[in-house]
């Protein structure tokens, strides 16, 4: 369904309106490329992954500020997306390097407006920009609230990459939104907050969690093709046990305990039914809800 322009959100859960989104991942990890293909299908009134609706017709600019513009037109031909729809910046071999060292957020600031009138602005990364340690709370505090201000005064959603920390190999983040580098103003400030993750230990799929604020958190998982473009998973769903267990959940809103789920499988040990709903969860197909109950994502 197409949201209209009075709706909060540009793209739902995304992307909401007039506010700044981050998209967080490992450098090479394909940040750009998972951008360039979600706007292509936008561009071509095409279903998003995990059913999203978004606003059609949507005026795009791309800040491209690690490459230059021909390899921006390249990757997005790749990625099916047409980038003769965007007004488009990129920053490598146009002369910026003495000004991105003297006064990187004054040209930040130049090139947004140079993007008007829009509706959303790629900016790929976002914080290289800042011109400042990203570490630094006080400092991400003051650009993002300067940021988030010249969203709301000129009715644009900021879409900016970022990296991710890595973790230990002997132990997890609790939450996805924790892998993001950095100050946590970088959580506490922007809006809804997106982790590319790569296939890791028993992880078999590029993760694509959602954090949104005001909505549940969900993940979306995908595999990439021999072009390297992200086509969303769908193997465990062979596994006759993992079906039996989503078709357990019907509504997405739903959430049912493990005894519930325990249930359908009255012969399997629950060491094992444990360990399924473990690797359901770690692969997106679940999320966990209060009170130790389950709930369906978004995949």
């Amino acid at each position: 369904m197409a949201l209209s322009p009075n709706d909060r959100y540009l793209v739902h859960a995304l992307l909401p309106r007039n506010q700044i989104s981050i998209l967080a991942g490992a450098s090479g990890v394909g940040k750009s490329t998972l951008i360039l293909q979600l706007l292509g299908m936008i561009q071509r009134g095409e279903p998003l992954p995990g059913g999203h609706d978004y606003q059609p017709g949507m005026r795009v600019a791309f800040i491209k500020a690690d490459r230059n513009t021909d390899e921006l037109v390249d990757a997005a031909l790749d990625c099916r997306c047409d980038i003769t729809q965007m007004h488009v910046e990129g920053l490598v071999g146009q002369g910026f390097g003495q000004r991105i060292r003297l006064n990187s957020k004054g040209l930040l600031m130049e090139l947004l407006a140079r993007c008007l009138p829009c509706d959303v602005v790629v900016i790929d990364p976002l914080v290289a920009l800042f011109g400042d340690d990203p570490r630094m709370y006080n400092k991400m505090f003051g650009h993002l609230v300067e940021l988030a201000d010249w969203c709301a005064e000129n009715s644009v959603t900021i879409w900016g990459t970022h990296h991710t920390v890595k973790a230990r190999t002997d132990f997890g983040f609790k939450r996805p939104q924790d892998q993001i580098s950095g100050s946590s103003a970088l959580l506490g400030f922007s809006s809804t907050q997106m982790i590319l993750c790569p296939p890791e230990g028993q992880i078999v799929t590029y993760q694509f969690h959602i954090v949104p604020h005001r909505l549940p958190p969900e993940t979306l998982n995908f595999t990439r093709d021999d072009h390297g473009l992200f086509v969303p998973w769908t193997g465990d769903l062979d596994n006759l046990d993992t079906k039996k267990v989503l078709e357990m959940f019907p509504d997405p809103d739903k959430t049912i305990t493990k005894a519930y789920v325990a249930t359908a499988f009255p012969d399997m040990p629950p060491q094992d039914l444990d360990a399924h709903l473990k690797v359901l969860i770690e692969q997106g197909w679940l999320t966990k809800a209060a009170h130790g109950r389950l709930r369906r994502s978004g995949n």
